[in-house]
C-alpha cells in the first residue's frame, strides 16, 4: 500500500532550501544623492564620511547608493583597499548583490564574478569582517560559472570558522541561526551542489565530499551550525557516499552538552527521517524525542517520527531490522515521553487519515486503528484532556468506520472545552448514518460538565431524529437538546 505521508527510504535533497533562508528586511530609506554627484575621485572620501555621519538618512546612503548604481559602486570600491576601514562599504554592497529582490541579470552576474575576483585578494582579516554577506553572495551566486568554485567553499568556510571563536551559548532555534550564517549556509549550498552532481549524473567532486567532512567536524560555533545544517538535510546527508560524517555527528548529538541538546531538536523536529538514519542516530532520536518542548510544528514532525516507522512495520513494509525506532521503541516514547510528543501525534494523526491512500475508513481498520490499539499508552494517568478534540476529530474523519473507531477511542475521550468539535460533526455525514452512536458521542463529549453552549447541536439533534424517529425519546438527547443554545 502506498502510504502518502512519507516514504520512509526517501533520500532526496529539494531545492525547497532556498526558500528556507532567512533574510533581515530592511527599508533602504538612505539619501543617496551626495554619493551620486560626487566626483569619481572624491566618491569614496564621500562614501566614507557618510557611514559615520549622525544622521541615519545620511548614514545609509552609501546602501542607498549600491542598489541605484551597484556598477558605481563597484567602481569606486575596485580602488580602494581591503582593510577595515572600508569593510562597511564592501560589506553594504556585497549585500546589495545578494539580496533576495534582486534579479540576477546579466550585468549582475558579471557584477558578482568580479567582485569574488577582487575579494580573492583579500587577507583573511577582511574577508572575515564581510563573512556573512560574502558567504551569502556564494550561495546566490551561479556557482558552477564562479571561478575556483571549490576554492572559494573552503576558504569561506575557514574564515567563518577562524574568526567566530566563542564558545557555542544559545537559547535561540538552532536551525533558524543555521540558515542565517555562513556555516550554515555554506553547508547547505555543498549539499544543493552534491545534489546537482547527481542529477546531471556526475561523480560528485571529491572537494565537496571534503566539504561535507569540514561541516560535520568543524568546532566552534559556526561548526555546531554546519552540523545542525547537515543534520537538519540528515537523510539526504547519510545518502552520500565516500565520506564518513556519521562519526562526527553522533558524537555531536550525544550527551548533556548545549549543543547536544539542540542539535537532538533539530534531528527530531524531521518529520521525514530516514530508515538509515533511524538506524545511526537511534539513540540521540529516542533521547530527542523525550527532551521535546511544546513547539506544536516541532511535536507533529517529531510524532511523525515515531509513527512512521511503526506504520512501515505494521503494514509489513519494512522489517524492525530496518529501523532504529520498532514498536515497543514506539509505544515507550509515547507513553515516558512528554506531553507534546503525544499530542504531536494525536495531531498527526487527525492529518494522516485524510491523505492515507485508500480511504479514511480504510486508513482506520488497517492502518491507524491497529497503530493506537498497539502503541497508544492506556495509563489513566496519561489520557489527556487536551487529546480529546484530536481523537474525536479522528473517529469523525474515519467515515464508514466511525462506530468502530469510536468505540476504540472512547476511553480517551473526554468532555470538550466550550464549542470545539460540534463543527466536524456539523459537516459530516455520521449523523444520519449512525445516529445510535452519534448520540452517544454527543452525550460522551458534550454531557453534563461540558462548559459550553451546546451552540450548532440542536442541528445535529434534528438530523438524527429524521435518521431514527424512535431516537427523539432517548434522555440524552432531550438533555441535549433542552441545554443547548439556538439562534431565533
Amino acid at each position: 500500500m502506498k502510504l502518502a505521508w512519507a516514504n520512509p527510504h526517501t533520500q532526496s535533497f529539494g531545492y525547497s532550501l532556498f526558500g528556507s533562508y532567512s533574510y533581515d528586511v530592511r527599508s533602504v530609506i538612505g539619501d543617496a544623492q551626495p554619493i551620486l554627484n560626487a566626483p569619481d575621485e572624491q566618491r569614496l572620501e564621500v562614501a566614507q564620511k557618510a557611514i559615520s555621519s549622525p544622521n541615519i538618512d545620511k548614514r545609509e546612503g552609501w546602501s542607498a547608493y549600491c542598489y541605484a548604481d551597484p556598477k558605481g559602486a563597484f567602481d569606486t570600491l575596485s580602488k580602494a583597499s581591503l582593510d577595515e576601514v572600508n569593510a562597511h562599504l564592501w560589506r553594504d554592497f556585497v549585500n546589495s548583490l545578494s539580496s533576495p529582490n534582486k534579479e540576477l541579470d546579466a550585468n549582475t552576474r558579471e557584477l558578482v564574478f568580479e567582485t569574488f575576483r577582487i575579494l580573492g585578494t583579500a587577507p583573511n582579516e577582511f574577508l572575515a569582517e564581510i563573512i556573512r554577506e560574502v558567504a551569502d553572495l556564494y550561495t546566490r551566486a551561479p556557482r558552477d560559472e564562479l571561478p575556483s568554485h571549490e576554492s572559494w567553499w573552503a576558504k569561506l568556510f575557514a574564515v567563518s570558522v577562524s574568526y567566530d571563536k566563542d564558545p557555542f551559548d544559545t537559547d535561540r532555534d538552532l536551525y533558524e541561526l543555521a540558515i542565517n550564517s555562513p556555516g550554515g549556509r555554506l553547508t547547505e549550498a555543498a549539499l544543493i551542489d552534491i545534489q546537482s552532481a547527481r542529477k546531471s549524473g556526475v561523480d560528485i567532486p571529491l572537494w565537496l565530499l571534503e566539504a561535507i567532512s569540514s561541516a560535520a567536524n568543524e568546532q566552534g560555533q559556526q561548526g555546531v551550525l554546519a552540523r545542525a545544517a547537515l543534520i537538519h538535510n540528515v537523510s539526504f546527508a547519510l545518502s552520500v557516499e565516500g565520506v564518513d560524517i556519521i562519526t562526527p555527528l553522533n558524537s555531536a548529538l550525544s550527551g548533556e552538552t548545549k549543543e547536544a541538546v539542540k542539535l537532538r531538536a533539530v534531528l527530531v523536529s524531521q518529520s521525514n527521517i530516514s530508515s538509515k538514519a533511524s538506524k545511526e542516530f537511534a539513540d540521540a532520536i529516542k533521547l530527542g524525542l523525550k527532551e521535546l518542548d511544546g513547539n506544536r510544528s516541532d511535536a507533529i514532525a517529531a510524532a511523525a517520527n515515531v509513527l512512521s516507522p511503526a506504520i512501515s512495520l505494521i503494514l509489513g513494509e519494512t522489517s524492525e531490522n530496518d529501523w532504529g525506532v520498532n514498536l515497543d521503541d514506539a509505544a515507550d516514547l509515547l507513553r515516558s515521553g512528554p506531553p507534546a510528543l503525544r499530542e504531536g501525534a494525536a495531531d498527526v494523526l487527525c492529518q494522516w487519515i485524510k491523505q492515507i491512500e485508500g480511504g479514511p475508513a480504510k486508513t482506520w481498520r488497517d492502518i491507524i486503528g491497529p497503530l493506537i490499539d498497539r502503541v497508544w499508552p492506556r495509563e489513566r494517568i496519561l489520557r489527556e484532556s487536551n487529546l480529546s478534540k484530536y481523537f474525536a476529530k479522528l473517529a469523525v474523519s474515519s467515515g464508514e468506520a466511525f462506530p468502530e473507531a469510536f468505540d476504540q477511542l472512547r476511553p480517551y475521550l473526554t468532555r470538550l472545552e466550550k464549542n470545539g468539535g460540534v463543527y466536524p460533526i456539523k459537516d459530516s455525514d455520521i449523523p444520519q448514518n449512525f445516529p445510535q452512536k452519534t448520540l452517544s458521542f454527543l452525550w460522551c463529549l458534550f454531557g453534563p460538565g461540558h462548559s459550553g453552549n451546546l451552540y450548532g447541536v440542536p442541528e445535529i439533534l434534528e438530523r438524527l431524529i429524521e435518521a431514527d424517529p424512535d431516537i427523539e425519546l432517548d434522555r440524552r438527547l432531550q438533555w441535549l437538546d433542552q441545554n443547548a443554545a439556538r439562534t431565533d
